[in-house]
């Protein structure tokens, strides 16, 4: 059965619309759409244009959109559970970085700053790049020449944007969409790699300097993208770590999770998503006898 009769055969028996990604405007995309319920995992910049197609109809929809995703390592942090699985290098390398809550961009203390950078340079020039079928393989192909061509564009940005390469930046291989596990150190806020989805296998770590700043500027710096899927923070002060979980403008990582900002609307995961799925309906009947009194 082709992909398109599979998922064909998936709408008719689930009362579910889904879409594949095509080469082509969002417009259109939920114009036919007769189900119960529409979700769309799709690019941020098209999000108006689903939601406009949508709003046509009175189907609920449900949106999961890219993200620019924080990790804020503090000096207290556990490094060695840090770089466990999932470490800190699994939530961005996972799936060759086409995750939307991918943690790209790391905010790490200088007093751990050194030697993060070097447990993460390590062990992105570790990670094996292959054929995805064979086990001792951690990373893949990207998905298609488009995220290939836009990784590589990233990397290329990050370094004529003055960030310093750690770890790979080239591509893997004469043919299929290969790319290096990618580490940039010493980068800016207004960088391209800590502004835009990548939707890729590069990380940029930045560095902060107190504790003061942990509760105001980096905060300040972690929201700072359009975007708020997801958030991340090592700590071993639980104090901390509540005190930035509310801070932080995004979903959390646990469930359920829901978008913030640009980064989609409604919830997945959990009995809050199962709401999204269901309608409420009264039912008045009129009670004969004994139990009507």
């Amino acid at each position: 059965m082709s992909n398109d009769a599979c998922v064909n055969a998936a709408s008719a028996s689930t009362g579910l619309s889904y879409t594949r990604p095509r080469a082509a405007t969002a417009s259109g995309s939920s114009s036919e759409a007769s189900s119960v319920k529409v979700v769309h995992a799709v690019l941020t910049k098209v999000r108006r244009l689903v939601a406009e197609a949508g709003g046509r109809y009175p189907e609920p929809f449900t949106l999961e959109l890219g993200s620019k995703n924080p990790l804020i390592v503090e000096p207290d942090s556990d490094l060695d559970l840090a770089f466990q699985p999932p470490s800190s290098q699994d939530v961005i390398f996972f799936h060759q970085g086409q995750v939307c809550c991918a943690g790209s961009r790391v905010f790490v203390h200088e007093a751990v700053y050194d030697v993060f950078v070097a447990r993460s340079t390590r062990a992105a020039q570790d990670r094996p790049v292959g054929n995805p079928f064979e086990a001792e393989v951690l990373q893949g192909p990207q998905v298609d020449s488009a995220e290939f061509n836009k990784a590589m564009r990233h990397i290329n940005l990050g370094r004529t944007e003055g960030a310093r390469l750690a770890a790979g930046g080239r591509r893997v291989r004469d043919k299929g969409f290969f790319v290096e596990p990618t580490v940039f150190t010493g980068g800016r806020d207004d960088m391209t790699i800590a502004r835009d989805e990548t939707f890729g296998p590069v990380q940029s770590i930045m560095s902060y300097k107190s504790l003061d700043e942990v509760r105001k500027l980096v905060i300040k710096r972690a929201n700072a993208t359009p975007s708020g899927l997801a958030a991340g923070v090592f700590s071993s002060n639980l104090d901390t770590v509540n005190t930035l979980a509310r801070a932080l403008k995004g979903g959390t990582v646990a469930v359920p999770i829901r978008s913030y900002k640009d980064s989609g609307m409604g919830r997945e995961k959990g009995e809050d998503a199962l709401q999204h799925y269901t309608q409420v309906k009264a039912v008045v009947q009129q009670l004969r006898g004994a139990a009507g009194i």
